[in-house]
C-alpha cells in the first residue's frame, strides 16, 4: 500500500479496475456470552478502526521532517516538518466512501 488512495481503493476499488474482488469482506466473530449473542468486533469498534487509519496517514505524513532540516547546517538545527496539503473534505470523502462498505457489508 503506497497511498491513502490505495487503502480506500482496497475497500472501494474504482469500477474499472480489473482486480476489484481483492477486498474478500470482513470476517467477524460470533461469540456466546451465557444467552447472548453478539458479534466480535462489535460493528463500531471496526468502522472506529477503518475510519482511524485515514488519520493515522494524514499523522505520519505530518511527521516526515523538511529535507532542508537534514541538508543544510542551519535547517539541521530546525525541527520543521512537512504540513501536507490534504483537503479536509477529501479525507471526508473518502471515509463516507469505506463507511458505506461498512454498512453494506458488516450485516450484524
Amino acid at each position: 500500500m503506497d497511498s491513502i488512495l490505495d487503502y480506500q481503493q482496497l475497500y472501494c476499488p474504482p469500477p474499472d479496475i480489473v482486480r476489484k474482488n481483492d477486498f474478500q469482506g470482513f470476517i467477524v466473530r460470533l461469540v456466546l456470552e451465557g444467552v447472548d449473542m453478539k458479534f466480535e468486533p462489535s460493528r463500531a469498534d471496526f468502522e472506529t478502526v477503518l475510519l482511524n487509519v485515514f488519520d493515522v496517514f494524514v499523522k505520519a505524513v505530518s511527521m516526515v521532517p523538511r529535507v532542508e532540516t537534514k541538508s543544510t547546517v542551519e535547517g539541521a538545527r530546525s525541527k520543521a516538518t512537512l504540513r501536507p496539503v490534504i483537503a479536509d473534505n477529501h479525507i471526508v470523502a473518502m471515509k463516507e466512501s469505506v463507511k458505506e462498505v461498512v454498512d453494506r457489508e458488516f450485516i450484524p
